[in-house]
């Protein structure tokens, strides 16, 4: 993942898990890869929609932000990108920005910025 975006999933109302889906909690999104479970995305829920079919049953439909979305929750105040007048790498950048992220965050410079 390399930018902001948006997730959105159905499951059955009836699903035992469902009672675990409330907003503002954080779902996360598994699949194989390579052979393991791996997970693929994760976001927090803003929005629940219940969609009842003609034969009585209830899909939920989840869809929020992606965690980079927590990004926005700081604040990085009077931080400086440059070093006595003059740009900073990207890498001093990430460096520098890496102090305010969330616990937990990780961040690697672009091979090509």
């Amino acid at each position: 993942m390399d930018k902001a975006g948006s997730f959105e999933f159905s499951m059955p109302a009836s699903d035992p898990k469902a009672a675990l889906v409330q907003r503002k909690r954080v779902a996360r999104a598994y699949a194989p890869v390579g052979g393991a479970w791996t997970e693929v995305g994760a976001g927090i829920i803003d929005r629940i929609e219940r969609t009842p079919a003609a034969n009585g049953d209830v899909t939920l439909t989840i869809s929020g932000d992606d965690l980079v979305r927590e990004l926005s929750y700081r604040s990085v105040l009077n931080l400086r990108l440059y070093d006595n007048g003059l740009p900073v790498t990207q890498a001093q950048a990430l460096t520098a920005i890496a102090a305010y992220a969330p616990p937990g965050w990780a961040f690697a410079p672009d091979p090509v910025p």
